[in-house]
């Protein structure tokens, strides 16, 4: 048996009594943050406008924040398009990876189409979500350095996995989903090195492509058996390695860390760390003379990380620490707005550059250090390790997303997010999805 179909069988055989009671507690809480990120994202921009054009028909499956249905196909397209506009998903931080911006999408358009229950979208998120973590384990870091994105590369794998999960795929035909998948992994880093906005199709894309690997293994379409390990197989193609082969599920979701403000993940450790020296030494943001950051050698070298604005468009704010920083320095916060106002020409871009981002080899893979420079030659610093402490729970995710409820595009933020609430938490006793589906709808 290839491992390719190892990890068919392994998702065709999951059954909901398998999953720990800490993965289905962090799945429901990576579906609460994912749609409400979904929600309170910003809905006119010129590339949903392009996206639009690109997508027709009409179906059964409910497009966020919009009265329209499309087809599942469509719908997850759009909807993982806007689920990921704020720069601020759920993320297997090791692994470089988003999930919920992948899975969530496509599970809840396929359950709007198929009719499926709670019970079964959060059994096909746990496929979808540990699938992921499977095959990006030991090769994203790899894939990131040949400069391709390993959330495009791996992500359509978690869509693939999920939605053969949902639709009660064999063994034979999930592991032919899988390998479909492989044609579709994608995604280059370039429009981070160019601040352009390319990364928001690429979630939609492998969205979309998981979907139809699903839906045409189930119709029968055979595929390569070694798809994934063969000598031209993806991780030779995109890592130039074999697979780091398991035999079962490594159940990683419960390391799943939420990003607290909109931004790049690299940049969530230096910006907390940021506002936590300014409020414990009582420090004036604005007179702050500089902000040194320390990052590993991979973060702080990760296209459009060190980068200054002005930029050529909203993703180069959104991936640049001086940037996050410096709105830190002036604001105390960031905000999801700042990315959208400010990407242009304009005073931030100087001011940021008080902030200067070195590498540090002897620094973890998450590691970081802040020293902050004020004053009369005073100084402040800080450090953490790695991303645990971003590993919140349900109560700190929902006092998270509770700050976040003026900027959703439907009425009713604070009544629409307690009943999701209430929704989420017993989902699996739900007898329809599209009861949590109907709340994303205006």
């Amino acid at each position: 048996m290839s491992y390719t179909e190892q990890v068919g069988r392994l998702i065709s055989g999951l059954r909901f009594e398998d999953i720990p009671d800490a993965v289905v507690a962090k799945l429901k809480t990576c579906l609460l943050y994912g749609l409400s990120m979904a929600a309170a994202s910003p809905q006119g921009t010129s590339g949903m406008a392009a996206a639009r054009t690109v997508i027709g028909g009409t179906g059964k499956s409910t497009v966020f924040c919009r009265p329209e249905y499309l087809s599942a196909r469509d719908a997850a397209w759009l909807n993982a398009y806007l689920a990921c506009a704020r720069g601020q998903n759920d993320t297997f931080a090791d692994l470089y990876a988003h999930g919920g911006c992948i899975a969530i999408p496509a599970l809840l358009a396929l359950a709007d189409e198929r009719n499926a229950t709670g019970k079964d979208v959060l059994l096909a998120m746990a496929a979808g979500y540990e699938t992921l973590a499977l095959l990006a384990q030991g090769a994203s870091v790899d894939v990131v350095k040949r400069g391709f994105r390993a959330t495009s590369v791996f992500g359509v794998f978690a869509s693939a996995a999920a939605s053969a999960k949902l639709l009660g795929l064999s063994q034979k035909e999930t592991a032919n989903a899988l390998s479909l998948a492989t044609q579709f992994s994608c995604g280059t880093m370039q429009c981070w090195e160019e601040g352009t906005p390319e990364w928001q199709v690429q979630i939609g894309h492998v969205t979309q492509a998981g979907i139809t690997a699903a839906l045409l293994a189930g119709a029968g379409h055979e595929s390569a058996a070694m798809a994934l390990e063969g000598n031209s197989g993806l991780y030779r193609a995109f890592s130039g390695q074999a697979p780091l082969l398991h035999d079962g599920w490594i159940w990683k979701t419960p390391e799943v860390v939420f990003k607290p403000m909109p931004g790049c993940l690299i940049n969530q450790g230096p910006a907390y760390l940021l506002q936590s020296l300014l409020n414990a030494h009582g420090i004036d943001g604005p007179a702050v003379g500089k902000v040194d950051v320390w990052l590993s050698s991979a973060n702080a070298r990760y296209p459009g990380i060190s980068n200054y604005g002005p930029f050529d468009a909203e993703a180069g704010a959104i991936m640049s620490c001086p940037f996050m920083l410096a709105m830190i320095l002036q604001q105390s916060k960031v905000r999801s707005t700042d990315f959208s106002e400010h990407w242009g020409p304009g005073k931030i871009h100087e001011f940021s550059r008080k902030v200067q981002v070195h590498a540090d080899d002897g620094l973890s893979q998450w590691g970081c250090h802040v020293q902050v420079t004020y004053g009369s030659d005073q100084s402040c610093q800080a450090s953490i390790a790695d991303m645990s402490s971003f590993q919140f729970g349900w109560d700190e995710v929902v006092k998270i997303l509770s700050a976040t409820l003026d900027e959703w595009s439907m009425p009713d933020a604070c009544g629409r997010f307690s009943r999701m609430c209430q929704c989420i938490d017993a989902f699996e006793e739900s007898s329809s999805a599209s009861e949590l589906t109907a709340l994303m709808r205006p």
